[in-house]
Protein backbone atom coordinates (compact mmCIF):
# COMPACT_ATOMS: atom_id res chain seq x y z
CA UNK A 1 0.00 0.00 0.00
CA UNK A 2 2.83 2.39 0.87
CA UNK A 3 4.49 1.72 -2.48
CA UNK A 4 1.29 2.64 -4.35
CA UNK A 5 1.02 5.90 -2.41
CA UNK A 6 4.71 6.65 -3.08
CA UNK A 7 4.19 5.97 -6.78
CA UNK A 8 1.18 8.30 -7.03
CA UNK A 9 2.80 11.08 -4.97
CA UNK A 10 6.02 10.67 -6.98
CA UNK A 11 4.21 11.17 -10.28
CA UNK A 12 2.52 14.29 -8.88
CA UNK A 13 5.93 15.62 -7.79
CA UNK A 14 7.42 14.95 -11.24
CA UNK A 15 4.91 17.32 -12.82
CA UNK A 16 5.20 19.86 -9.98
CA UNK A 17 9.01 19.92 -10.27
CA UNK A 18 8.78 20.45 -14.03
CA UNK A 19 6.39 23.38 -13.56
CA UNK A 20 8.54 24.85 -10.77
CA UNK A 21 11.68 24.57 -12.91
CA UNK A 22 10.10 26.59 -15.71
CA UNK A 23 8.83 29.15 -13.19
CA UNK A 24 12.31 29.53 -11.66
CA UNK A 25 13.84 30.08 -15.09
CA UNK A 26 11.26 32.79 -15.72
CA UNK A 27 12.08 34.44 -12.37
CA UNK A 28 15.82 34.38 -13.08
CA UNK A 29 15.22 35.96 -16.48
CA UNK A 30 12.97 38.70 -15.00
CA UNK A 31 15.50 39.45 -12.28
CA UNK A 32 18.31 39.74 -14.81
CA UNK A 33 16.23 42.08 -17.01
CA UNK A 34 15.95 44.49 -14.07
CA UNK A 35 19.69 45.06 -14.46
CA UNK A 36 19.47 46.31 -18.07
CA UNK A 37 20.50 49.86 -17.18
CA UNK A 38 23.37 48.88 -14.87
CA UNK A 39 27.01 48.90 -16.02
CA UNK A 40 28.35 45.62 -17.39
CA UNK A 41 30.60 44.90 -14.39
CA UNK A 42 27.69 45.37 -11.96
CA UNK A 43 25.39 43.16 -14.07
CA UNK A 44 28.01 40.41 -14.25
CA UNK A 45 28.58 40.50 -10.49
CA UNK A 46 24.85 40.50 -9.73
CA UNK A 47 24.22 37.58 -12.11
CA UNK A 48 27.18 35.69 -10.63
CA UNK A 49 25.80 36.16 -7.10
CA UNK A 50 22.25 35.21 -8.14
CA UNK A 51 23.30 31.86 -9.52
CA UNK A 52 26.00 31.15 -6.91
CA UNK A 53 23.55 31.73 -4.05
CA UNK A 54 21.11 29.30 -5.68
CA UNK A 55 23.63 26.46 -5.73
CA UNK A 56 24.93 26.78 -9.28
CA UNK A 57 28.57 26.38 -10.26
CA UNK A 58 29.41 29.59 -12.14
CA UNK A 59 32.16 29.97 -14.74
CA UNK A 60 33.00 33.35 -16.28
CA UNK A 61 33.63 32.68 -19.98
CA UNK A 62 34.33 36.28 -20.92
CA UNK A 63 33.31 39.74 -19.74
CA UNK A 64 29.81 39.36 -21.25
CA UNK A 65 29.06 35.64 -20.74
CA UNK A 66 28.59 33.39 -17.72
CA UNK A 67 28.12 29.64 -17.86
CA UNK A 68 26.15 28.17 -14.96
CA UNK A 69 25.90 24.45 -14.14
CA UNK A 70 23.85 22.47 -11.68
CA UNK A 71 22.82 18.86 -11.23
CA UNK A 72 19.22 18.76 -10.07
CA UNK A 73 18.05 15.96 -7.80
CA UNK A 74 14.49 15.16 -8.87
CA UNK A 75 12.61 14.10 -5.75
CA UNK A 76 9.59 13.12 -7.84
CA UNK A 77 11.60 10.60 -9.86
CA UNK A 78 13.20 9.22 -6.69
CA UNK A 79 9.80 8.80 -5.03
CA UNK A 80 8.33 7.26 -8.18
CA UNK A 81 11.27 4.85 -8.26
CA UNK A 82 10.61 3.91 -4.63
CA UNK A 83 6.99 3.24 -5.58
CA UNK A 84 8.23 0.71 -8.15
CA UNK A 85 9.18 -1.80 -5.42
CA UNK A 86 12.22 0.24 -4.44
CA UNK A 87 14.24 -0.97 -7.43
CA UNK A 88 13.59 2.23 -9.35
CA UNK A 89 14.93 4.29 -6.44
CA UNK A 90 18.22 2.41 -6.54
CA UNK A 91 18.42 2.84 -10.32
CA UNK A 92 17.67 6.57 -10.03
CA UNK A 93 20.31 7.10 -7.32
CA UNK A 94 22.92 5.26 -9.38
CA UNK A 95 21.99 7.36 -12.43
CA UNK A 96 22.09 10.61 -10.41
CA UNK A 97 25.47 10.05 -8.77
CA UNK A 98 27.35 8.44 -11.66
CA UNK A 99 25.71 9.32 -14.97
CA UNK A 100 23.68 12.53 -14.72
CA UNK A 101 25.39 15.48 -16.30
CA UNK A 102 24.79 18.98 -14.96
CA UNK A 103 22.28 21.21 -16.69
CA UNK A 104 24.31 23.98 -18.37
CA UNK A 105 22.95 27.45 -19.15
CA UNK A 106 24.83 30.37 -20.70
CA UNK A 107 23.90 33.86 -19.56
CA UNK A 108 24.75 36.59 -22.07
CA UNK A 109 24.95 40.08 -20.51
CA UNK A 110 25.00 42.28 -23.58
CA UNK A 111 23.66 45.81 -23.82
CA UNK A 112 21.32 45.17 -26.74
CA UNK A 113 18.20 43.43 -25.55
CA UNK A 114 19.34 42.79 -21.99
CA UNK A 115 20.53 39.50 -20.47
CA UNK A 116 19.58 36.30 -22.29
CA UNK A 117 19.52 32.74 -21.02
CA UNK A 118 20.56 30.17 -23.60
CA UNK A 119 20.47 26.43 -22.90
Amino acid sequence: MILWIALIVGVIFVFKERRDRLENQRRFKEWLHRLDEAPLQERREAAYQLYFQNGYEVDVLDERTLEVKKRHFRFGWALTGFGLLGVGLVVYLIWYYWFQKPEITRVHLDQTGGPRLLP
